[in-house]
C-alpha cells in the first residue's frame, strides 16, 4: 500500500488538474445551462418531476421541457434548494458527480481485482485523461450523472460474478440502477443490461446462466416500461414527450453526422491518450523482458471492452452522434485498460519504487499543491462566452426578473445567450411583442422611432426598451 500512495495521489491531481481550473470558471457549453436552468426553475417551484419547465415555449413550444428525462433536473433542484442560485452550485453537483464516479470504479476495481485491490488509480487514470471525459465534467452534463448510476448497476451485478455471491438480488439492484439511468440521460444508460451477454462473450458465463442472468436483470427495466406505458401522467412525459415529440424527432429531422462510423472514429481518437500510455508501458516491459505480463487477466479486461463498446457502438444507429453521448460508458474503458496494464505496472513499481520513492512522493504533492493553485488562479473568471456574459450581467441588472426580450430576427438563435439569461436572471427571448428589444451589436431596429436604446456598455447585443417606458 505504502507504495501505492504516491500514485494515488498523483491521479486524484490529475483529474482535479483536467477539470477543475476549466470548471471553476464561468461559462459552460450551452447545453449544460440550459438544462441548469431547468433544475433552477424546478427549485423555484416552476415545473414538476414528471413536466420540467424552462420558459414558456420550453425550446419546442411544448407546455413542458422534455430534451431529456427528469431525473438529473430534480437532482439538481436539490442542490439548488440547498445551495441557492450561484454559480458554483451546478458546479459542486458536477465535483461530486466526478468524486462519486471515481468512488465507485474503485469499488468495481477491488471486486473485480482483488489480487492488486490497491492499483484502482490505473483504471481512474486511464479513465479521467479520456479527453470527452473530462470535457463533460468542465460542462456539467447529464452524462456525468448517467455514469453514477451504470457503474452503480455494473458494480451491483460484479457482486455476483466476481465476488461469488449466491445472492441474485443484487441482479434485481443492478436493474433498478438501469433504470435510473434511464432516467438521466435515455436510451445510452440501459448498456448495463449487456453484463452477462459480455461475461458469456469473453468465456466467464455459461448460456444457461446468461439466460437466466439477462431475463432476471431486464425484468424491473421491463416492469418500469410497463408502468410508464399504462400509467397516463409517466406515458404522457416518458412516450409522448420525450420519445415521440423530441427523441424521434431530433433522430429523423435534426442530424448531427453524415457518416454513421463517426462514433466509431471519435472513440478511437478519444481513446489515443490512454493507448499512449499503453504503448509507453509495453516498451518499458519489452526492454525488461516482462512483456508477457500483458497477457494476464485476459478475460477481465476483454469483458470491460466488450461491455463499453456495448456502451457506444448503438449510438452509430441513428445520425444523431455527439461525442459526449459516449461519456457513460467510457469507465468501463478505463477498467479495460487499467486491467490490461496492471500485472506489468506491479512489477515496474515494486522495482524502482523503494529507489525512487521520495521523487514520487514529492510530485505527486506537487501536482496536488499545483492543482490547487490553477483552481483558486481561475476563480472568477470566463472560459467561454466571455463577450455574451458581459452583456447577460449588464442587462440582467438593469431588467426585472420575468421579462421577455422581443428580437426581430426570426432565425435568431444564439441559445448560450439564452441560456445564459434564463440560468442566471430568469430572462427570456421570444418573436413576439415585448417591453423591451435585443439586437445584434450596432444593427438598428426596423421602426427605430419606438424604440430607445438601454444605455449601457455591451459587446455583443444592444438593448432597447419602448420609448413610452422611459416617461
Amino acid at each position: 500500500m505504502h507504495h501505492q500512495r504516491p500514485f494515488i495521489l498523483g491521479t486524484l491531481a490529475i483529474a482535479f488538474l483536467l477539470t477543475l481550473p476549466v470548471l471553476i470558471q464561468d461559462g459552460m457549453f450551452c447545453d449544460a445551462y440550459l438544462y441548469t436552468s431547468v433544475a433552477k426553475n424546478l427549485a423555484h417551484g416552476e415545473g414538476s418531476f414528471w413536466f420540467p419547465y424552462f420558459d414558456e415555449m420550453n425550446v419546442a413550444n411544448l407546455p413542458s421541457f422534455h430534451e431529456q428525462p427528469p431525473l438529473v433536473f430534480w437532482l439538481e433542484s436539490l442542490f439548488f434548494r440547498v445551495f441557492g442560485d450561484s454559480m458554483y452550485t451546478e458546479r459542486i453537483y458536477t465535483l461530486l458527480m466526478m468524486l462519486l464516479n471515481m468512488l465507485l470504479i474503485k469499488h468495481i476495481w477491488q471486486l473485480v481485482m482483488p489480487e492488486r485491490k490497491q492499483f484502482y488509480w490505473l483504471a481512474i487514470l486511464c479513465w479521467i485523461t479520456i479527453p470527452v471525459c473530462f470535457w463533460s465534467f468542465h460542462n456539467c452534463m447529464h452524462e456525468n450523472t448517467m455514469s453514477v448510476f451504470c457503474l452503480s448497476a455494473i458494480a451491483a451485478s460484479c457482486n455476483v460474478y466476481f465476488k461469488q455471491s449466491k445472492n441474485l438480488l443484487w441482479l434485481l439492484l443492478s436493474g433498478i440502477f438501469v433504470v435510473l439511468a434511464f432516467l438521466s440521460k435515455g436510451l445510452p444508460g440501459l448498456y448495463p443490461l449487456a453484463i452477462p451477454v459480455c461475461l458469456l462473450l469473453s468465456g466467464q458465463l455459461n448460456f444457461t446462466q446468461t439466460t437466466r442472468d439477462t431475463m432476471l436483470l431486464s425484468s424491473i427495466p421491463i416492469g418500469f416500461a410497463a408502468l410508464v406505458w399504462f400509467h397516463p401522467t409517466l406515458h404522457k412525459s416518458i412516450i409522448d414527450n420525450y420519445f415521440i415529440l423530441r427523441l424521434f424527432q431530433r433522430v429523423g429531422h435534426a442530424p448531427t453526422v453524415t457518416n454513421r462510423f463517426d462514433t466509431l472514429i471519435r472513440l478511437f481518437t478519444e481513446l489515443i491518450p490512454v493507448l499512449s500510455i499503453g504503448i509507453l508501458l509495453y516498451l518499458i516491459s519489452l526492454k525488461q523482458r516482462l512483456s508477457t505480463l500483458f497477457f494476464a487477466d485476459k478475460k477481465k479486461v476483454f469483458f470491460f471492452l466488450l461491455l463499453g463498446l456495448c456502451g457506444t457502438l448503438p449510438l452509430m444507429l441513428t445520425s444523431v452522434q455527439k461525442g459526449f453521448y459516449m461519456v457513460a460508458a467510457l469507465p468501463c474503458f478505463g477498467l479495460a485498460f487499467g486491467i490490461w496494464y496492471s500485472a506489468f505496472t506491479e512489477k515496474w513499481i515494486d522495482a524502482f519504487s523503494v529507489k525512487y520513492k521520495a521523487t514520487l512522493n514529492r510530485t505527486a504533492y506537487f501536482l496536488c499543491i499545483l492543482s490547487v493553485l490553477l483552481t483558486v488562479f481561475f476563480v472568477g473568471k470566463t472560459s467561454r462566452d466571455h463577450e455574451i456574459l458581459h452583456d447577460v450581467y449588464a442587462i440582467g441588472q438593469l431588467v426585472p426578473s420575468n421579462t421577455y426580450f422581443e428580437v426581430e430576427n426570426k432565425q435568431f438563435e444564439d441559445w448560450s445567450f439564452q441560456n445564459y439569461l434564463m440560468r442566471y436572471f430568469h430572462l427570456g427571448v421570444r418573436w413576439k411583442p415585448s417591453n423591451y428589444l435585443v439586437c445584434e451589436k450596432n444593427r438598428k431596429p426596423s421602426d427605430h422611432s419606438r424604440w430607445e436604446r438601454i444605455p449601457m456598455e455591451t459587446m455583443r447585443y444592444d438593448f432597447y426598451k419602448l420609448k413610452v417606458l422611459s416617461n
